[in-house]
C-alpha cells in the first residue's frame, strides 16, 4: 500500500471506515448499529440481542402486524421476458406464493402473541385469476381485505401501499406476489423485530432473505443470534421489507419516489434511491436461513437454499384444476 494511502487508512479507521482497493473486501464497521448499541440502556450491547418471551409489549405497536401483499394477474402485465426460476405460469407462481403466505400468517397469528391482518392490494387482475386467488386466501385465519389499486401500474401500487402504511401504528410487512414463505417465516421476522427493537431502543428494517451479492461487494456484517436462526446486517434489499409503520411516516422521502418504478424516471424509484437509504439511518437485517425467498431468478436466491421442497408443499393443483394453466 502506498505510504500516503496507509496514513489515510489509519485516520479514517478511527471513524469506522477503511481505504481499500476497488472491488476489494471491505472491513468497515456498521456505524448505525454501533450508534444504536452505544445509546441503548446499560447492558444492552452485551445481552441485548438475546431472545426474550413473545408479546411485543416493549415495542410500541409491536403486538399488531399489518401485512400488505401486492398482486397483479392480468395478461397485459408488464413482465420481464427473461424466464422465471420456477418455469411455471405467472398465475401458478402467484397462487403458490399466496398459499405459503397464508400458512405463514396463520402460524404467526397462532403463536406470535399479537394480531395479524392481511391487505391484498390488487392491480386489476383478470376476473378468473382473481377468483382463484381469493380461493387460495380462504383458509386464512386472519382478517383479509382485497383492495383494487387506485391507479394501475407497479409504481402507483408501491406508492399506495406505503401511503396506506404511514397512517398505521403497528408493524408492517410489505411483500410482492412472487415470494415463497417458510411456514414460520413471518413469525420469525415478527419475533426478531420486537426482540431487537426492544434492545436497541429504536426501529429497524428486515428483509426476508439475504442475497449472494452480500458476499462479493459488501463489508462484513454483524451476525446476530435470533430465536431459531442467525441474522446478519445488510445494506441492500428489495422493496419487500418488514418494519414499523412509523418508519414509513417519519422517513417518507425514502418511500415516495417508488411511484417512478416502471416509468422513464425508474432510477428515481430504485431500491438504491428509495428504501435502501433507510439502512444509513437505522440497522437492517436479513435471516441467514430465509423467512421467504424471491422466486424470480436463480442469481437472487439466498446461498445454499433448496426452494423446491417448499414449492412442492404449496401445490395449487386443487385450485388450478380444469384451467389452462393446470
Amino acid at each position: 500500500m502506498n505510504p500516503l494511502i496507509r496514513i489515510a487508512d489509519k485516520l479514517v479507521r478511527l471513524k469506522g471506515y477503511q481505504v481499500r482497493k476497488d472491488n476489494g473486501l471491505g472491513l468497515g464497521g456498521m456505524r448505525v448499529l454501533h450508534r444504536a448499541l452505544a445509546e441503548a440502556p446499560a447492558g444492552a450491547a452485551v445481552e441485548g440481542l438475546e431472545a426474550r418471551p413473545a408479546g411485543g409489549a416493549a415495542v410500541a405497536g409491536g403486538d399488531t402486524l399489518n401485512v400488505c401483499l401486492r398482486t397483479c394477474l392480468r395478461e397485459n402485465r408488464n413482465v420481464n421476458p427473461k424466464p422465471r426460476l420456477t418455469g411455471s405460469s405467472l398465475e401458478e407462481l402467484t397462487l403458490r406464493c399466496a398459499r405459503s403466505l397464508v400458512r405463514s400468517l396463520n402460524d404467526a397469528a397462532a403463536y406470535g402473541g399479537g394480531t395479524v391482518t392481511l391487505r391484498v392490494l390488487d392491480d386489476r387482475s383478470d376476473p378468473a385469476p382473481l377468483r382463484r386467488l381469493k380461493q387460495v386466501l380462504e383458509p386464512a385465519e386472519v382478517p383479509v381485505e382485497v383492495v383494487t389499486t387506485t391507479t394501475p401500474g407497479q409504481g402507483p401500487s408501491l406508492l399506495q401501499q406505503f401511503d396506506w402504511a404511514r397512517g398505521l401504528d403497528g408493524l408492517v410487512y410489505f411483500v410482492e406476489d412472487d415470494w415463497l414463505h417458510e411456514d414460520t417465516g413471518v413469525r420469525a421476522m415478527w419475533d426478531f423485530y420486537r426482540d431487537t427493537a426492544a434492545r436497541i431502543g429504536g426501529p429497524l428494517v428486515i428483509a426476508p432473505q439475504e442475497h449472494g451479492s452480500l458476499y462479493t461487494d459488501h463489508p462484513p456484517s454483524y451476525l446476530v443470534l435470533g430465536r431459531d436462526r442467525r441474522w446478519r446486517t445488510i445494506h441492500n434489499a428489495t422493496h419487500t421489507l418488514f418494519t414499523h409503520a412509523h418508519v414509513v411516516r417519519d422517513h417518507w422521502d425514502c418511500f415516495e419516489n417508488t411511484r417512478f418504478i416502471a416509468t422513464k424516471k425508474r432510477k428515481l424509484g430504485s431500491e438504491r434511491a428509495t428504501t435502501n437509504r433507510l439502512f444509513e439511518i437505522m440497522p437492517a437485517f436479513s435471516p441467514m436461513s430465509p423467512a421467504a425467498v424471491h422466486l424470480q431468478y436463480d442469481e437472487i436466491l439466498p446461498p445454499f437454499f433448496d426452494w423446491k421442497p417448499l414449492w412442492d408443499r404449496n401445490d395449487v393443483g386443487d385450485v388450478l384444476e380444469g384451467t389452462a394453466t393446470a
